[in-house]
């Protein structure tokens, strides 16, 4: 964390602006499209609903955004660098600026915030407005960037350590299947008489 010290240091010594995600110049936030989940026909885009990719179809409505859950899964957030399409189970959260704002500075904030307190009704829904009651922290895009490449490298870390061990133990389970098999297999007794 060093870096990112000396950063904030030199670049904002009075501390870090907060924003509230209801700036327009900088935010925006809006339901997806469509009350059902398209069937999936295999296309090329992913259809985001509230807990991710839940199918593949050949239209988008957006791109490079981020994606929280608002009904269903309440608060799940989800990220998608390219063209996809939300479904209303889906709230996208673009970035207007993006001189000012790493959209992926943003979606690594909004998964710490603790988004399914937000929710209200006896359905669980978390509405577009509820998002401008919210402030975060919007260091200079030095900050940002340095911030994400950090939390990247650490997801990218964590993944391929997550493969191996899932790799490792498969083989292990396999080397205990067969010693265990081998180990309570017997013969039977033939008895002489």
């Amino acid at each position: 964390m060093g870096k990112i010290d000396e950063l904030i240091k030199e670049l904002c010594p009075n501390g870090v602006k907060f924003e509230e995600l209801k700036n327009k110049n900088l935010f925006k936030f809006y339901y997806g499209k469509g009350n059902k989940i398209p069937e999936d026909i295999g296309g090329i885009y992913d259809v985001y609903g509230a807990n991710g990719v839940v199918s593949h179809i050949n239209e988008y409505n957006c791109e490079d955004v981020i994606i929280i859950g608002h009904i269903g899964a309440v608060g799940m957030v989800n990220r998608c660098k390219k063209k996809c399409f939300v479904t209303y189970n889906g709230t996208i959260a673009e970035v207007v600026d993006k001189s000012k704002i790493n959209t992926q500075y943003l979606y690594y904030v909004l998964t710490t915030l603790n988004l399914p307190s937000y929710k209200k009704g006896s359905q669980p829904f978390l509405s577009v407005s509820d998002f401008e009651k919210i402030c975060i922290p919007v260091p200079p895009m030095e900050v940002q960037n340095e911030i994400v490449r950090i939390l990247d490298n650490f997801t990218e870390l964590s993944a391929k350590l997550s493969a191996e061990l899932s790799a490792e133990l498969k083989s292990r389970q396999k080397e205990y299947e067969y010693y265990r098999d081998k180990l309570l297999t017997f013969k039977e007794l033939k008895e002489e008489n």
